[in-house]
């Protein structure tokens, strides 16, 4: 027994050492192979005590019965094996894994060289049931003064939450890379052999992974060779530089047939630690549908423009602060006679509009983005330059255009004259209805509504999207489609907008006929009277629920990625550090080395 307040000098070396030196320090050793300790020999004792001293686990394996003497660090890695284990022979505390490891101690102590292995996996018996477990080990002689080896002196780093954290992230990535929702394969090498190839890809392509895999890609795919990808493939991997291809049209075998498609692709060059280009990685997605949608879009617009062009009411657009007249139909040109009006801004193009405030009007318009509906509005103008000016009266609208950024760039003017149905009330009345199927002919839901927002008129639209009658849309029948969660903010717009005098604007969800929600861009513009107040509301109603649905999509993707992605990225860091730390505090460089490696892989991988 060694209780510590009557430690001899002799026996120094075992101060301290936290729960293991106090254990050892009031142990009989007398019972072991190596008996008391003060007849240790010195390069046992300069051994244990810079193990009970460490804060990593290590453990001495001493003599040919391989005696185990341990810290504090290991005690926790072995469990219930404590404390039978300390001063025990290693084939009765390790029966399970000495076999494995036995060839390797009985060579160190022969030949005295040191060895080592890196998460290796024991199967180990700690916690009353066997245990997969992985261990980076680091052994060494431990030499006498007479240069005899008596022990050895083990490093343990136990990885097992290390190993089973890259394997669940190798999972994950593959996962990633197989369920990617764009297609994505690697080419190795000058003939361009393909390694992987996702399910996405081979969809792409119209080919099973039998067909392609380890196969050259143009043998693979012998339809793509005369379309200039192997030359693009060629640049990609002699200069290393990207290749984006935004819309490409493509031939492509599916079904047994070639057909026309077209593509979003980039070609990436793959480097190793040394620089050098060693494949390719194709990232694609197949935009045939969104191009002949666009391209369907276009048609529609040409043929809506060509509408406009030919429409009976006047139309015109003002483009830019200057308000420049951009598109003139031929209506709206017939109103000022032959004056040339086209490129020019409206204040030069008319200069008899100067003083009547249509200048202002305009401005506002272009700088608020709220709609000016114009009824019965006088204006002097001239049917000619060469003719008098004369009063007339317009109805008419001037409505902000939005880009792809919702930043007004242009105004749409849409009216006709009324100097003549001004004097007769049937044909006001003509009028009336003939905006109103004008507005029934529109792409967007229209609405107008009284000041206090009941609703007065819908177009077609809203009765095609919603089954309703219009008599259960007026008034505030509207509120029964609305989604629940949304009707108190709208009713709370809706009033700050009336206070205000500004437009209401609001994504909000409408119920279809089919029982769905649909999202829609929700717009009303006040329309007011001579003395600034609203005396009725204009809504244009744009559905964006497919706009909705793909930044659902990408927030999705990428929130799964961030999650499943940094923390396992980050705890492979941590342990890597840990690692090197170890090493270089045991001088093992080889060892130190391969982790240094890896390290710089996860860097990587960061």
């Amino acid at each position: 027994m060694l209780p510590h307040e009557t430690i001899t000098p002799s026996l120094n070396f075992l101060s301290g050492g936290g729960k293991m030196g106090e254990f050892i320090r009031t142990m009989d050793w007398s019972e072991t192979l190596i008996g008391d300790p003060a007849t240790w020999p010195q390069s046992l004792r300069t051994s244990v005590s810079i193990c009970l001293n460490s804060n990593s686990p290590i453990l001495i394996w001493w003599g040919k019965d391989l005696v185990k003497i341990y810290n504090d660090a290991y005690r926790d890695l072995i469990a219930t094996k404590h404390p039978k284990a300390m001063g025990a022979k290693g084939a009765d505390v390790w029966p399970e894994i000495l076999p494995n490891v036995l060839p390797m101690l009985k060579g160190i102590l022969k030949d005295g060289e040191a060895a080592g292995s890196e998460d290796q996996l024991l199967v180990i018996e700690r916690n009353g049931h066997p245990e997969v477990c992985y261990f980076t080990l680091s052994y060494s002689a431990i030499r006498d003064e007479a240069g005899n080896i008596g022990g050895i002196f083990c490093a343990v780093n136990e990885t097992t939450k290390k190993v089973n954290a890259e394997r669940k992230l190798s999972t994950l990535l593959n996962d990633l890379f197989i369920q990617a929702p764009v297609a994505i394969c690697i080419l190795r090498g000058e003939n361009y052999i393909v390694e992987v190839a996702n399910k996405m890809a081979l969809e792409l392509w119209g080919r099973t992974q039998n067909e392609v895999l380890n196969r050259p890609v143009f043998e693979a795919l012998p339809e793509a060779k005369e379309q200039g990808f192997e030359e693009l493939l060629d640049t990609v991997y002699k200069k290393g530089e990207r290749f984006v291809a935004e819309e490409l049209p493509v031939n492509l075998m599916r079904h047994g047939k070639i057909e026309n498609a077209f593509v979003k692709f980039i070609y990436e060059p793959m480097r190793e630690e040394d620089g050098t280009i060693s494949g390719i990685i194709l990232i694609a997605h197949e935009i045939t549908e969104q191009v002949a949608g666009r391209k369907k879009l276009e048609a529609q617009v040409n043929m809506v423009s060509q509408l406009l062009m030919t429409a009976p009411g006047f139309v015109c657009t003002l483009q830019g602060p200057d308000h420049v007249y951009e598109l003139v139909n031929e209506k709206y040109q017939s109103l000022f006679g032959m004056r040339e009006i086209k490129g020019k801004p409206i204040m030069i193009a008319l200069p008899e509009l100067e003083g009547q405030g249509f200048d202002k009007l305009l401005d506002k318009v272009y700088e608020t983005g709220e709609t000016y509906l114009g009824i019965d509005v006088p204006i002097i103008l001239s049917r000619d330059e060469n003719l008098a000016p004369e009063l007339r009266y317009f109805n008419f609208s001037y409505q902000p255009m939005y880009d792809e950024n919702k930043k007004i760039y242009s105004i749409l003017v849409f009216g006709y004259e009324v100097t003549e149905q001004m004097i007769a009330k049937k044909g006001i009345e003509e009028s009336e209805l003939h905006f109103r199927q004008m507005a029934d002919l529109m792409p967007a839901k229209v609405t107008n509504a009284n000041a206090d927002g009941s609703v007065t008129y819908c177009n077609k639209k809203w009765m095609d999207f919603t089954g309703m009658s219009f008599e259960d849309f007026r008034d505030f029948g509207y509120h029964s489609i609305m989604h629940p969660d949304e009707i108190e903010e709208f009713k709370k717009r809706l009033t700050n907008a009336a206070e205000t005098g500004s437009v209401l604007e609001m994504e909000m969800r409408f119920l279809n006929k089919e029982g769905e929600y649909i999202w829609n861009l929700n717009r009303a513009s006040p329309v007011k009277d001579e003395n600034g107040n609203i005396k009725m509301w204009i809504g244009v109603t744009s559905e964006i629920q497919k706009m909705k649905d793909e930044e659902r999509q990408k927030d999705n993707f990428l929130s799964m990625a961030s999650h499943e992605l940094k923390t396992p990225v980050t705890t492979i860091k941590a342990y890597s550090q840990i690692a090197e730390m170890l090493l270089q505090q045991n001088g093992d460089s080889k060892t130190l080395a391969i982790v240094n490696k890896m390290g710089n892989q996860v860097t990587r991988l960061n």
